[in-house]
């Protein structure tokens, strides 16, 4: 445990000394003490409990993935601009049941284009969502959660251990 601490001290040091592009000892001392303080400060306050569901490394790709998500959804909601357009909020079930994984999912679905987040309840994602007006209404559609969510759920559902 002390090890694994002391490793990450080590590896923030050498970020904060990369970052700050100088070698001298003022910077060198304030980057481990920044570091220590940092290491602390996670001990104490974050939930590392909650995130240990979790495989990070089959996330890397997929902030890649969310900002392709994001300029894709982007030109489909220029066309939606310039058209007639409706809103409606809708619920779409998700089978994410870690919450920072979940967070993640609400997070990406604020972030792109025509897609709000508004609030979860039970396991549904309550979405407000602009659409053109020609377009059937949700209700009616057999794939909503792929035509709102793409595949961004099956990404980050991989990531469970």
């Amino acid at each position: 445990m002390i090890l694994r601490k002391l490793i990450i001290v080590t590896f923030l040091t050498l970020v904060w000394i990369i970052l700050v592009e100088t070698l001298s000892p003022i910077f060198v001392i304030s980057g481990v003490v920044a570091s220590i303080i940092s290491v602390l400060f996670t001990k104490k306050f974050l939930p590392l409990k909650e995130i240990d569901e979790i495989n990070f490394t089959k996330l890397i790709f997929y902030p890649i993935y969310l900002i392709g998500e994001i300029f894709k959804s982007a030109f489909y909601v220029l066309t939606i601009v310039f058209s007639k357009e409706r809103t409606d909020i809708v619920a779409i079930p998700t089978d994410i049941e870690v919450k920072p994984l979940r967070a993640m999912l609400e997070a990406s679905i604020t972030l792109t284009p025509g897609s709000l987040y508004v609030i979860t309840e039970d396991d549904k994602i309550n979405v407000l969502w602009l659409r053109k007006r020609d377009e059937p209404d949700p209700e009616d559609m057999e794939n909503l959660k792929v035509a709102l969510l793409g595949d961004m759920e099956d990404k980050l559902i991989v990531a469970v251990k």
